[in-house]
């Protein structure tokens, strides 16, 4: 379908170097490799991302501030020399309509309600890709979540999990709703040699070369069940295996009261020989490839990137039931999918892993093959297209 003349502001919460903001990304440099549909970006809180989402198309950004300085900035604006693209809320929608003509919204997360609300002057549909379940709702939207009821026009989302949650929690109609699932980036071009990366892992953190790696990734805290990570390890050592086994979690480390409190179970469970929480890495996937076994120990996540990625290595995947989007992938050829918040029946199911290698092969070279056929983004994006296209047809 040809889009000449058609623009379409794409709006991210943040810039991070995280889940959502990942796939969008990636989405919208796919998008300008194939399609003729022209776009901006409007970027709400600045982040690690910033350079690269401005490699792909002009990028405004969302600017907050209040008192003196929010006084002095807005003046600025209204300079007539002033080439500025930081936009307030106030005039977010004069001032980037002034640039481009909008004929679709499509806002990124359930974070970006007030500013829905502000571009709202703009007569133009909204697509909503929902990357959230109830918890994170409740957490990152709060109240402004009328708002991305009120301004969207259609849902997408990453998981069927989340289109229940909509329907039942929320009252959206189904109509409304489209599931397209997760993806990648890319599938994984540059060959990872499993056994280099578990090599370079065990010098690193000085771990025994036989030792059996459980890997965790994320955000370090509640939802990601951080602590639940420290109860599997505990859970596991209980077991008595007759092999070393150590638990390596990848991701920001936490300051203060929460990190003392990891520190705590940690150490009370006897555990700071065999427990590491390393932080964040510029190459994950290397990381990733080192585990034996990936432990979802998520208690709420949509259809989490590292999941995928995790999967794409030939690495077999423990989740909870009834966490989100884990489910839906895992099922019963790329891992196991145990009882929510049961440590004990993850703990038996990853065990069963480390002591059944040919399993253990079995299940990730499915998971790698589910990720290539169907969550690849040459696969998936296309239908996030089909649907933008559809909206701007009838815009």
């Amino acid at each position: 379908m040809k889009t000449n003349n058609k623009s379409v502001l794409f709006i991210t919460h943040d810039a991070s170097a995280t889940g959502a903001p990942i796939i969008l990304l990636s989405f919208l440099c796919w998008l300008k490799k194939n399609s003729d549909i022209s776009f901006q970006i409007l970027i709400c809180k600045r982040g690690k991302l910033d350079q690269e989402f401005e490699s792909v198309a002009p990028v405004w950004y969302l600017d907050d501030r209040s008192g003196l300085k929010a006084r002095l900035r807005s003046l600025f604006r209204m300079l007539p020399f002033n080439k500025s693209r930081f936009v307030s809320y106030r005039d977010v929608a004069t001032r980037i309509r002034a640039k481009m003509n909008i004929d679709l919204i499509y806002s990124n997360t359930v974070a970006n309600g007030k500013i829905l609300e502000a571009l709202s002057l703009i007569d133009c549909p909204v697509i909503t890709h929902i990357h959230e379940l109830e918890f994170a709702i409740r957490i990152y939207a709060g109240e402004d979540f009328k708002y991305i009821k009120q301004h969207t026009d259609y849902f997408i989302v990453v998981a069927n999990e989340l289109q229940k949650n909509l329907t039942q929690k929320h009252n959206i109609s189904h109509k409304k709703i489209e599931c397209i699932y997760g993806f990648i980036p890319n599938i994984i071009q540059k060959k990872i040699d499993r056994s280099t990366s578990k090599k370079a892992l065990t010098q690193e953190i000085g771990l025994p070369n036989e030792a059996r790696i459980i890997g965790g990734c994320g955000t370090v805290d509640w939802r990601k069940g951080c602590d639940l990570f420290i109860q599997l390890a505990l859970a596991i050592k209980l077991c008595k295996p007759s092999f070393a086994v150590h638990f390596v979690w990848i991701g920001s480390k936490p300051s203060g009261a929460a990190l003392l409190q990891l520190q705590y179970d940690i150490e009370h469970a006897e555990l700071t020989d065999c427990v590491h929480f390393i932080g964040t890495r510029t190459n994950p996937l290397d990381y990733l490839a080192a585990f034996d076994v990936f432990a979802l120990t998520s208690r709420e996540d949509p259809f989490p990137l590292v999941m995928m990625e995790a999967a794409s290595l030939e690495v077999p995947i423990v989740c909870f039931d009834r966490s989100g989007g884990g489910r839906e992938f895992v099922q019963e050829d790329a891992g196991f999918v145990v009882p929510y918040l049961n440590i004990l029946a993850m703990a038996d199911r990853i065990m069963n892993l480390l002591h059944d290698e040919q399993k253990r092969k079995k299940l990730g070279a499915q998971a790698k093959e589910k990720v290539r056929k169907q969550h690849d983004i040459n696969i998936v994006a296309p239908h996030i297209l089909i649907r933008i296209e559809q909206m701007l047809k009838n815009a």
